[in-house]
Formats: structure tokens, C-alpha cells, sequence
């Protein structure tokens, strides 16, 4: 017997409406049906997994966290701070990846990741300060996919230099040729991040455009 995947995580709330609304803003995830179990408990979908929010009379844990995936890192680093829930970051892994933290209204902590810091604008970020280690440590599992083809993109684009999977990101660089694209992205994608010169973008691809 082995595990295959992670299925959802469970969190406190001091208050359950707060907490639910703290995920539904920031987050942008959804209320979904919940079983009864006699004390105060709303499950949420996040992405094709869940969260958990139950009502317990107990300090959050200090160091524990779990860590969510977001299609604007930027969009997330200024909500952050403009809501006062931001707590530290970003930092960068050897292999480029990024994250940064933020407290939920019970104390939580949720960790937030980015597959490529090159993408990241300086005059938002900064620098961002290095954590050392192995070239291959990340926050990520990465499957490289080499070349990728999209259809429905707004500007269709089809063959890539480089393409990385993270999570449910496909990260791209070095755009070779653009023209109409015919297939290729495995259901459980949903955005995907370009990155040319020196610019990026993040589009969340339409339905019925993986194939």
C-alpha cells in the first residue's frame, strides 16, 4: 500500500463565517456541500482538491502551514499586504522557485508559491533573497514537457522552447514560433504562465482548450 495524492487539509477557525470569507476573497474559492457533524464546519473546493474549516478553541500552530498554488503571485503579494494578513517573503529555491506567507483570520499559515522568480517584477519584489542548497531543491515536483501546444489561447501561440509543469502551471520560456495551436495540455491544468522578453503573463486556459 502507498499514498497517491493528497486529498484535502483541515484548519481551525476562532470564527467559521470569518475564515470561510478570509478564502472565498483572498483565495477566490467556493463554499461546497458539507456534512453535518454537530459543531461548526464548512468544507471549501481549492483547485480538484478541498480545505477543511472547522471551529475548535485552539492557538493556530506557529510553524505549521500548508501551501496553495495562485495564477497572479503579484496580484496575491499586494492583496497581502494592503490586508495586513501578510507575514514574510518571498524567498527563492535553487532551482528559481519562490514563496511567501500569509495568516488567516485564526492564525494560520499558508504558504504561497511561484514556479520561476525571473517572472517576478522588481519594482513589486525587490530582490529576492536566496535560500541555499541542491540545484534540483524545490517547492515543486516538476515534469518537464518539451514542446507544448495550446489551443484557445488568446493569442494562439504553439511551439516552446522550454516548458516546465508545476503543480497545476505550466511555465514557459522562450516562445520559438506563434500560429494556431492543435493539442495539448493534460486535463488537470488550468493556467499557464509565459514568460518573454522580460515580460510574463498568466492566463487561465479556457474550457475545451486541453486536449
Amino acid at each position: 500500500m502507498r499514498a497517491i495524492g493528497l486529498n484535502h487539509v483541515s484548519i481551525h477557525a476562532k470564527d467559521l463565517e470569518e475564515s470561510v470569507r478570509f478564502y472565498e476573497d483572498f483565495f477566490g474559492l467556493e463554499r461546497i456541500s458539507t456534512p453535518d457533524f454537530g459543531y461548526p464546519v464548512q468544507w471549501l473546493r481549492l483547485g480538484d482538491r478541498q480545505l477543511h474549516i472547522f471551529v475548535r478553541e485552539t492557538p493556530a500552530p506557529e510553524h505549521h502551514h500548508f501551501s496553495v498554488d495562485v495564477d497572479d503571485y503579484e496580484a496575491a503579494f499586494l492583496k497581502a499586504k494592503e490586508r495586513g494578513c501578510y507575514e514574510f517573503g518571498p524567498r527563492r529555491f535553487p532551482d528559481g522557485s519562490v514563496q511567501f506567507y500569509v495568516r488567516d483570520p485564526a492564525g494560520n499559515r499558508i504558504e504561497l508559491d511561484w514556479p520561476d522568480h525571473r517572472t517576478l517584477r522588481k519594482e513589486t519584489f525587490g530582490e529576492i533573497p536566496a535560500v541555499a542548497g541542491p540545484a534540483e531543491a524545490s517547492v515543486y515536483m516538476r515534469e518537464v514537457v518539451r514542446p507544448i501546444r495550446v489551443t484557445g489561447f488568446p493569442e494562439p501561440v504553439s511551439h516552446y522552447a522550454d516548458a516546465v509543469r508545476a503543480g497545476n502551471t505550466i511555465y514557459v520560456s522562450g516562445i520559438v514560433s506563434a500560429g494556431p495551436a492543435t493539442a495539448g495540455i493534460s486535463p488537470n491544468v488550468s493556467f499557464l504562465s509565459v514568460r518573454w522578453s522580460g515580460q510574463s503573463s498568466s492566463i487561465r486556459l479556457p474550457a475545451g482548450s486541453r486536449t
